[in-house]
């Protein structure tokens, strides 16, 4: 709670929303910055991230003027100034947001003249969350308007075509025609795939992580197709698998090298059958490769947590990756805490561990949880 409390305050606070009423007064002595201030500065305190920009949006709605043309002028003309060719960090230019939204929401039958208000805009923070209505109101200007800024000299706006069509994008509605045919996304990733920046190809990792979740197999061909042997392209390939090497893709797990292998002997021993909710569990893992040659591992387990309704739920941890030699032996140790927390809530009864090596399961050994008065 105290996190998302921090994020809101930096994000939209009474300092910031000031400022941008005072830069907006400064290109337009008409406008009734009391009367901004008063609608949005008294209900701040009870109202979430989200809601806050909203109310920002819909404050300047009412005190902007009418004529759309006139009120992104002067928007425009109380921009700061354009952010440095790197990552953005922190929430100060979140007070972008609502601006962005105000476009979206006031300037969709003004089409070219929204897009350049949105292009400036995302070159001091970001118009990701807010191109997407244009997708979808006007998916093939929009889509053609990203291709050209796909080979923009900005990096924030180059950014704008991969973060901004992703299907699932985070804070955001689901673009659901890319959830069901993410091809006229990849084939804008595909411009974006050798960018120059690390913060855009991390965007078309993220793009792409996204797709995976829906077409796994379109992502593992895709990146295949791509890959060219620079690190740079080795990066990306598995920051945008990182979901699939999770689930144990098979093909996610070929890609970067990781092979099934028949060859090698494999022990799960728990230190406890029993436990109590709020202990931890120590695994030991003794893994034995007869293999004749080196064998990449990628060791992951899986807790099949008990459901409320008696079913098991799986969820995959990170154990070890591992380069063995032929006839290695290693053993490795974890400690897993069971315990509530505010993602996921325990249920007494048995529990189970399993081993995945490779995608390849291997040993399940079980635990019974026993849970007292909460």
């Amino acid at each position: 709670m105290k996190e998302k409390f921090e994020m809101k305050e930096a994000a939209f606070n009474t300092h910031n929303i000031t400022q941008l009423a005072d830069n907006i007064l400064a290109v337009d002595p008409e406008f009734n910055k009391q009367a901004f201030l008063n609608s949005i500065l008294p209900h701040l305190h009870s109202l979430e991230l989200k809601e806050r920009s909203n109310l920002i949006e819909e404050t300047l709605i009412t005190t902007l003027p009418d004529q759309y043309e006139r009120a992104v002028s002067i928007l425009l003309d109380a921009l700061p100034l354009e952010i440095a060719d790197q990552e953005v960090t922190g929430y100060e230019g979140f007070i972008l947001m609502p601006q962005t939204g105000f476009v979206a929401k006031c300037g969709m039958n003004h089409f070219e003249l929204s897009m350049e208000v949105l292009y400036e805009m995302t070159k001091r923070f970001t118009a990701e969350f807010h191109i997407r209505y244009f997708i979808e109101a006007h998916y093939e200007k929009t889509m053609a308007q990203l291709k050209v800024w796909s080979s923009d000299t900005n990096v924030h706006v180059r950014r704008l075509v991969s973060e901004g069509t992703r299907p699932r994008l985070p804070w955001a509605f689901v673009l659901k025609e890319f959830v069901s045919n993410p091809q006229p996304v990849i084939k804008l990733l595909e411009l974006l795939k050798d960018d120059p920046e690390l913060y855009v190809r991390r965007s078309v990792a993220n793009n792409l992580n996204d797709i995976s979740k829906d077409h796994p197999q379109i992502v593992t061909q895709t990146l295949k197709a791509w890959q060219n042997g620079s690190k740079e392209m080795a990066w990306l390939t598995k920051h945008a698998l990182r979901t699939l090497l999770k689930k144990g893709d098979p093909e996610a797990l070929a890609l970067l090298g990781f092979k099934k292998s028949e060859k090698l002997e494999v022990s799960l021993k728990l230190d406890q059958s029993t436990i109590i909710l709020g202990e931890s569990l120590l695994l030991e893992v003794n893994i034995t490769s007869n293999e004749t040659e080196v064998l990449p591992m990628m060791i992951d387990y899986v807790v099949h947590y008990q459901k409320a309704n008696g079913t098991l739920s799986p969820k995959v941890f990170k154990l070890s990756s591992k380069t063995m030699q032929a006839g290695a032996n290693i053993t490795l140790n974890k400690k897993q805490k069971i315990a509530d927390f505010s993602t996921r809530k325990h249920y007494a009864g048995e529990h189970k561990v399993s081993l995945l090596i490779n995608g390849q399961p291997y040993e399940e050994q079980s635990f019974t949880l026993l849970i007292s008065d909460r």
